[in-house]
């Protein structure tokens, strides 16, 4: 192992220090150009009563994801609440919000997160996701490499 300052060979063990805010396994002596990190020590054997920690597992948002939030989620949401024949508030003591969030969403003042969404789906009988990209892709091309135009969809000025 050589040092990532000098570019000696180290010998022995190598020393973890912080220069200008890079973090470098430097020999003894360029170790006094930065600040040491000391790794906290470990015990081990039957003494021990370290608990063994949980792993914490990746998840990818991507995966997740259901599909995107139609851009017309306000009107889907008026139209439902209003074939359903109850009024803004009723709603929102039905999904446990406040009034004002659901005269929000239908101006478009505010866009609801996944947890919101779900709510309101659930209590009006609709979706406010709509699929993206698959569909799409399959009336595409047929090559099987997605572009972002099979993908996107494009809007034109008039």
């Amino acid at each position: 192992m050589h040092c990532e300052l000098c570019g000696k060979e180290i010998l022995g063990k190598p020393k973890r220090v912080v220069v200008e805010g890079a973090e470098l396994e430097t020999c003894a002596g360029c170790g006094s150009f930065g600040t040491e990190i000391r790794r906290p020590q470990t015990f081990s054997g039957p003494t021990s009563r370290i608990a063994p920690h949980s792993r914490t597992r990746y998840r990818d948002i991507y995966q997740q994801m259901e599909g995107e939030l139609d851009p017309d989620f306000n009107d889907i949401v008026k139209n439902a609440r209003k074939k359903a024949g109850i009024t803004q508030e009723q709603l929102a003591a039905q999904i446990m919000e406040k009034a004002l969030v659901i005269k929000k969403i239908e101006r478009k003042e505010l866009t609801p997160d996944d947890k919101l969404r779900k709510k309101l789906e659930k209590a009006l009988n609709v979706s406010l996701v709509i699929e993206i990209g698959r569909e799409k892709a399959q009336r595409g091309k047929s090559s099987g490499n997605l572009t972002l135009g099979d993908v996107a969809v494009v809007r034109r000025r008039h």
